[in-house]
C-alpha cells in the first residue's frame, strides 16, 4: 500500500509509508573512544537528513547510520539503519532491528512506537512471516487505534493469508474513521469478491472510482469483478483505461495479462493476493 517512513512503503505505500535522544551510558574510556555529544536538535536534524538519504542514496545512508550508531546515535541512528536495510532488500535484519527499536522507544518517545512497529510489520511481511507481521501491526494499532492506514495495512496481511473476513473487519473500521479512503474501499471490494459477495463488492468499487476515477487498483479490481459477472466489454473498458492512465502501475501488468486472456477467451490472470 505505502513507504518505509510515515507512508509505508505501501510504495514501499503508501507508500504506507515515518527519533529519540537517549544518552549513551558507556564505561569511562580514553577520550577518543567516547561517543560524540550531540544536542537533541542536532540529533533530530541528523535523523531527518539520514531518512532523506535512505531514499536518495541508500548505501550511503546505511554507512551514515552505522557510523552514527557507533558514535552513540541511539534509537534514531538504528531506525535509519533499519530503514536502509529494508530498502536494500534485507527485510529479515530490518525486522528484528525495528522490533528492538520499538521496545527502546516505549519509555522515551512513545509516539514513535507505532511507526517502528508498522515498519517492522512491513519488513516481516517481506520475509513471508505474516504471523509476525500481523503481531507487529496489531501492537501498532493498539497504540494508535484510529489510524486508518495501520488498519488497511493489517487488512492486506490478513488477505495474504486468505483471511478475508478479518480483512473486511479492519477495512470497515478504517472506513468508519475515513469514509473516503480509496484503498480501504478498493480492498474491501476485492475481499467481498473473494467471498462471492458480488453486490457488496460492486458498491465499494463504484464508490472508490467515484472518488478517484483513474485509480489503477480500483480499475483493475472492477474489471475483474465485471469479468466474473461475464461483462467482458465492461472489463475490457476498465483495463484499457488503466493502461491508458497508469501504464507503469503494478496493476497495469495484471491488466495486460487479463486483456490477453480475454482476447483468447480463457480465464483471466490470477488477481493480486491483497484484497
Amino acid at each position: 500500500m505505502k513507504n518505509a517512513s510515515s507512508q509505508n512503503i505501501r510504495n514501499c505505500r503508501r507508500t504506507a509509508m515515518t527519533a529519540v535522544a537517549i544518552a549513551c551510558l558507556l564505561p569511562f574510556a580514553a577520550p577518543a573512544a567516547q561517543p560524540t555529544y550531540q544536542p537533541d536538535t542536532l540529533r533530530e536534524q541528523h535523523y531527518k537528513e539520514c531518512l532523506a538519504q535512505v531514499q536518495s542514496d541508500t548505501p550511503g545512508a546505511l554507512d551514515n547510520a552505522t557510523g552514527w550508531v557507533e558514535d552513540g546515535g541511539g534509537p534514531l541512528a538504528r531506525h535509519c539503519q533499519a530503514l536502509a536495510l529494508l530498502k536494500m532488500g534485507k527485510p529479515g535484519a530490518a525486522a528484528k532491528l525495528l522490533d528492538d527499536i520499538a521496545v527502546e522507544l516505549i519509555g522515551s518517545r512513545p509516539e514513535l512506537v507505532p511507526d517502528a512497529l508498522a515498519q517492522g510489520a512491513q519488513a516481516w511481511a517481506q520475509t513471508g512471516n505474516l504471523t509476525a507481521a500481523i503481531k507487529d501491526q496489531t501492537d501498532a494499532i493498539k497504540e494508535r487505534p484510529r489510524d486508518p492506514e495501520l488498519l488497511v495495512d493489517r487488512a492486506q496481511f490478513y488477505a495474504d493469508q486468505k483471511n478475508y473476513d478479518e480483512a473486511i473487519k479492519d477495512l470497515t473500521q478504517a472506513l468508519t474513521v475515513d469514509p473516503n479512503n480509496i484503498d480501504a474501499l478498493t480492498y474491501r471490494g476485492a475481499a467481498y469478491r473473494r467471498l462471492n459477495k458480488l453486490d457488496l463488492a460492486s458498491v465499494d468499487l463504484e464508490a472508490a472510482l467515484k472518488l478517484a476515477p483513474n485509480d489503477p487498483d480500483a480499475l483493475l479490481e472492477r474489471g475483474i469483478l465485471r469479468r466474473v459477472r461475464d461483462d467482458r466489454q465492461g472489463a475490457r473498458q476498465d483495463w484499457l483505461k488503466l493502461l491508458l492512465t497508469a501504464p507503469d502501475a503494478p496493476a497495469a501488468d495484471i491488466a495486460r495479462a487479463d486483456l490477453e486472456a480475454l482476447d483468447v477467451k480463457v480465464e483471466p490472470a490470477t488477481p493480486p493476493a491483497k484484497p
